[in-house]
């Protein structure tokens, strides 16, 4: 049994690069009437989804989770990709009416993005139970808003350390099921936007927040990461890297902490690791082309950090 149970999406993902700014398209005084058009540079098609992005990353590290996701019609080819990588697809659900999810990702000059999400397959319950005794971590990340819920639930009634990754479905909660959800979780994980539409959905302060669950992480781009408690604010600075693609970096750092987290260590530590590999993901298009070895890792996390890989 595998010791981590990532619930989340797998999705094809567009990938469409423009090489201007977004801030220059957006009038302020016409935010609430748009009509904005973007010429985009390059399209490629990828292997994505937040849950297939963070097994992947974990499989960099030679670890293993049960993926609750679900592929469509369309999934051969992703199943031949997860299969060459040998990660299981025991636990992936199939639909043979939808398509798999689809992601359509836009980036311009600074990183920023815009994306738009189409579920397909991804948008149905997952039907199957799933045994969450003695798992060391659950991860829940945007997928169908169902499993969202169910799943934090089930890990508290089982008594594992859950961590809540609303991303991009933060919009699609009530107020009262996200206050829920936060309280039920071991950890909040959020970018520092989302983190402002988690409170402003919630109504709390970040105080609030931590008074609920044990820490925050709060990601940060190429300024790095905070993780919060009560007590203290760590700051863990990025892994200096040649930007090509953001596509995937919150996942690969992601799987970074979970590993970390895995073997007992601590948040600082977690965050290091999963900066490591973001920095990798950050250098190659899409979530799932980059591949560092294990001494590639080690050696770029000691030259960032001065201290020995801890993996």
């Amino acid at each position: 049994m595998n010791e981590i149970v990532l619930v989340g999406s797998l999705a094809y993902d567009r990938i469409m690069q423009f090489s201007g700014s977004f801030g220059d398209h957006f009038l302020p005084e016409k935010l609430h009437q748009l009509s904005v058009g973007f010429l985009i540079d390059t399209v490629t098609q990828e292997f994505g989804g937040t849950a297939g992005n963070i097994t992947y990353n974990l499989s960099l590290l030679g670890l293993s989770a049960d993926c609750v996701a679900s592929l469509g019609k369309d999934r051969q080819s992703y199943e031949e990709h997860l299969h060459a990588h040998s990660i299981s697809t025991d636990t992936i659900a199939t639909n043979d009416e939808l398509l798999t999810a689809g992601a359509y990702i836009m980036s311009d000059m600074h990183n920023n993005q815009i994306t738009s999400f189409a579920p397909g397959a991804g948008g149905l319950p997952y039907a199957e139970k799933i045994d969450l005794s003695e798992r060391k971590a659950v991860l829940v990340s945007p997928t169908n808003i169902e499993d969202m819920n169910s799943f934090v639930k089930l890990s508290a009634e089982a008594s594992v350390p859950c961590f809540f990754d609303p991303g991009q479905q933060i919009p699609a909660f009530s107020k009262e099921s996200l206050q829920e959800a936060i309280s039920l979780s071991n950890a909040l994980f959020v970018n520092d936007y989302e983190l402002a539409l988690v409170l402003q959905k919630t109504g709390w302060t970040e105080a609030d927040i931590l008074e609920r669950v044990s820490f925050l992480v709060v990601t940060l781009g190429s300024k790095g990461a905070r993780i919060q408690t009560k007590e203290e604010t760590v700051h863990v600075p990025a892994v200096q890297a040649e930007a090509v693609d953001p596509t995937g970096a919150g996942d690969a750092f992601r799987a970074g902490f979970l590993a970390g987290y895995i073997k007992g260590l601590s948040n600082e530590t977690c965050a290091r690791i999963g900066a490591t590999l973001a920095a990798y993901a950050v250098e190659s298009h899409g979530g799932q082309h980059h591949a560092p070895s294990k001494e590639a890792l080690a050696e770029r996390f000691t030259a960032s950090y001065g201290e020995a890989w801890p993996l």
